[in-house]
C-alpha cells in the first residue's frame, strides 16, 4: 500500500510539471526576446523582475528532481531527443545535434519530455568512444 502511494505520488508529481513545462518553454522565448530587444529604464525592471519568477521557477522544479536536456553539440541520442529534422552540415560529425527547437526534460531518471532537435548529416564520422575500464592508462 505504501508503494502504490509512493507510485501515485510521483505519477501526480510528473503530472503537474509536465503541464508546466510549457510555461517554461514561454518564459524561456519572452526572456530571450526581450535581451534581443535590450530594454531600458522600467521595462527593463519589468523584464527583470520576469527573470526572477522564471529563476524561481526553474529552481522548484530542479528541487523537485526535474533535469533539462539541452544537448546541442552532442550526440543524437534517440531515447532523449526527437529529430525533427536532418540538416546537411559537414562542419559537425555525423549524427550531432545541431539545433535545439525545445529543451527536453527528465524527471526520476525518466525522460518526461524528449528534446526537440535537428540533426547534422554529411559530416565526418563521429569518433568511437572506449569504454573505460576503470584501469591505469597505457604507458604508466
Amino acid at each position: 500500500t505504501a508503494r502504490e502511494r509512493e507510485d501515485e505520488r510521483a505519477r501526480a508529481a510528473e503530472s503537474l510539471v509536465t503541464k508546466l513545462l510549457p510555461v517554461v518553454d514561454d518564459l524561456e522565448r519572452s526572456l530571450d526576446h526581450a535581451a534581443k530587444s535590450a530594454p531600458e529604464g522600467e521595462f527593463g525592471e519589468f523584464v527583470g523582475g520576469v527573470h526572477a519568477v522564471y529563476d524561481k521557477l526553474v529552481d522548484v522544479l530542479s528541487r523537485t528532481g526535474v533535469e533539462a536536456i539541452d544537448p546541442a553539440g552532442q550526440e543524437f541520442d534517440m531515447n532523449e531527443h526527437q529529430a525533427v529534422a536532418h540538416i546537411e552540415d559537414t562542419t559537425l560529425p555525423e549524427s550531432t545535434v545541431r539545433d535545439v527547437y525545445q529543451k527536453g526534460y527528465r524527471m526520476g531518471g525518466r525522460v518526461i519530455r524528449p528534446a526537440m532537435v535537428t540533426v547534422s548529416k554529411g559530416g565526418p564520422a563521429r569518433e568511437a568512444v572506449e569504454p573505460s575500464d576503470g584501469g591505469e592508462a597505457e604507458g604508466n
